[in-house]
């Protein structure tokens, strides 16, 4: 009896399973996607042998809205490219998804990650080019632009998030009012995006 119980407690050991690496389009929790179909992936980890996904399920939501897509199970062992076939994604939204897995020993493992969309359409964009315009061909060449603004203080950000989005053609780091380094932009390529 005793070695039964030994045998029973070394498979359950041996038999946990691990959903992790969750990508949307190949990238981990992405800001400003630009496609409508993203692509999820993840990967799946087990200290026992053997082991392969049998299903999943995948459940998309927008923050603060609710369920946009639901895959319900679907069996495959497929764990990545798995293309959203959902409600329409919008302008600048932010979603979370999560993957439930049910591996070949009937075990049940999930994990969840986030994505934010871009901005899909031209009718969606409402900001303004800051720059200066000059019929200096000195200056058109290397323009100089400054826009200062005011952020509110953090304690009126519960549970919000900003985005600067920077496209600078050589430029000078970003500071909030306290002269914290937001950004250093004078390393980045041509479009880059920033959380604070």
């Amino acid at each position: 009896m005793a070695s039964v119980a030994l045998l029973a407690i070394a498979l359950g050991a041996t038999s946990a399973v691990e959903v992790e690496q969750l990508k949307t389009e190949y990238l981990n929790s992405p800001l400003g996607l630009d496609t409508t179909s993203p692509r999820f992936s993840w990967a799946i980890s087990s200290v026992g042998r053997g082991l392969v996904q049998q299903s999943y399920r995948i459940v998309v939501s927008k923050v603060g809205a609710g369920t946009v897509w639901d895959s319900h199970e679907v069996v495959t062992a497929v764990t990545h490219n798995i293309k959203y076939a959902g409600s329409p994604l919008k302008s600048g939204g932010s979603y979370s998804w999560s993957v439930r897995v049910t591996s070949s020993d009937g075990i049940n493992s999930s994990a969840a990650a986030t994505f934010s969309m871009g901005i899909l359409a031209k009718a969606d964009w409402s900001a303004r080019f800051i720059g200066m315009a000059s019929a200096d061909e000195e200056q058109a060449v290397a323009p100089w632009f400054r826009k200062v603004f005011g952020v509110p203080p953090a304690s009126l950000w519960e549970g919000q998030s900003a985005l600067l989005h920077v496209s600078p053609v050589g430029s000078e780091p970003s500071y909030q009012s306290d002269l914290n380094l937001l950004c250093d932009c004078s390393g980045i390529p041509e479009t880059e995006m920033f959380w604070f």
